[in-house]
């Protein structure tokens, strides 16, 4: 079993190593480029709604259920379609949503332009995702790993281009995004063993039909911390604050996506599949995520400064506790979006669904009672996360599934 789990881990690590760091260098150039300027956060704040619209409409769609589903069906074609059905029907209910808004002059939130952007890339990217997931089911993780790679190296390509032709804003940046998502659909599809005719026939006979999962609001709620404090600066807060506070934010999310795109893809896989036992698999999480974000912290924790000025061209420099409470707080997260991940799983979505929609609406109550920090933000995030990981670990052992053998 750990021979096993350590293969896989690394199948998906090469891919996904590469891709986070080349992304990394995306948003490096960006702030070299732009520095911290309303271009900059505008192209942050759309780039971040693009993955907060995912994760409301398409992710909760596919990430905990698609794996599951394949696994106690021998008809993959079948649930393929039905998933591209239902991926078709939420997308083109987020469209009639979003232009519904720009017919409202008083809003003035989203150009024509933008809404089609952001319709094409979700599309795209729920296509692609399924895809995906279906090539992590058959256990080829480096295929099911490389999209952030080809993402992130078409958008150096473009950054450059798009600025230097003086044409960069946020449209331009999204449009060129999309084409970058077709082409990892192109690639996933062509890679797997699914068959197109095959995919079209069955299409045609699929019937979708609505199923509520609290699991699909869950995967939302949880996946929205940091959009949310964008939205608020975006309102309150001075020109730069966005970018100020995804420079803050950068590394240890670098590191929780890494662990979120390795570690706990191949758990949750095998956890499916009865290949490890539920509370082994958490505490490799724990341990894991535990021990990055130690190192990470005493590194950058060393001389803030001169690391962000290295890395991002620009003079910052942040305190040792605000650097700990932004380290703990995506140490928590990536643990608890291993438990969020396995919620439909295992049952405990309804429970996870209520704490985190009562948590959602402390935080609207505390952000509109007056001005707010970013530090506030940060500390309100990590207390928040702390509260969701103990429930859900006390759900988890209170449903019974929790065993003190290492059997498996």
């Amino acid at each position: 079993m750990l021979k096993l789990f350590i293969s896989q881990s690394l199948g998906l690590s090469m891919g996904t190593a590469l891709g986070r760091l080349v992304g990394f260098f995306r948003f490096q150039l960006l702030i070299f480029l732009l520095g911290l300027s309303t271009v900059s956060d505008n192209i942050i704040y759309y780039y971040t709604l693009v993955w907060f619209l995912y994760n409301f409409f398409i992710s909760p769609l596919l990430s905990g259920v698609v794996i599951p589903e394949l696994e106690e069906s021998n008809d993959y074609n079948f649930i393929i379609c039905k998933h591209l059905k239902e991926l078709i029907f939420y997308s083109v209910i987020l469209f009639s949503g979003l232009l519904v808004i720009f017919l409202i002059p008083q809003l003035e939130l989203f150009e024509l332009g933008m809404i089609i952007n952001l319709f094409i890339i979700l599309l795209l990217m729920g296509f692609n995702e399924l895809i995906s997931l279906y090539n992590q089911f058959k256990n080829k993780y480096f295929t099911y790993s490389i999209n952030p790679l080809i993402w992130n190296l078409f958008s150096l390509v473009y950054t450059v281009i798009l600025y230097y032709l003086g044409i960069i804003s946020a449209n331009t940046y999204l449009l060129c995004y999309s084409v970058s998502v077709l082409v990892t659909l192109i690639f996933q599809f062509y890679t797997s063993d699914l068959k197109l005719k095959i995919i079209k026939d069955k299409f045609k006979t699929v019937r979708y039909q609505f199923h509520f999962k609290y699991y699909h609001i869950a995967s939302v709620i949880f996946t929205s911390a940091i959009f949310i404090d964008f939205n608020f600066l975006k309102i309150s807060a001075e020109e730069g604050s966005i970018s100020f506070y995804s420079v803050l934010n950068k590394l240890p999310e670098l590191f929780a996506s890494f662990i979120a795109g390795t570690i706990i893809v191949v758990l949750f896989n095998n956890l499916v599949k009865n290949k490890i036992i539920l509370e082994k698999a958490i505490n490799i999480v724990i341990v894991l995520t535990l021990a990055s974000f130690s190192l990470l912290y005493l590194i950058i924790s060393h001389d803030s400064g001169q690391i962000i000025n290295y890395l991002f061209n620009t003079e910052l420099r942040f305190s040792a506790s605000i650097l700990l409470a932004i380290t703990s707080y995506f140490a928590i997260f990536t643990i608890c979006s291993f438990l969020v991940r396995a919620s439909y799983f295992l049952k405990i979505d309804k429970s996870i669904t209520l704490l985190l929609l009562l948590i959602l609406g402390i935080k609207f109550y505390y952000y509109t009672q007056g001005a707010i920090s970013i530090v506030e933000m940060i500390n309100f995030n990590l207390v928040s996360y702390s509260i969701l990981l103990l429930f859900s670990i006390y759900k988890i052992i209170k449903n019974n599934v929790w065993h003190l053998s290492y059997k498996r």
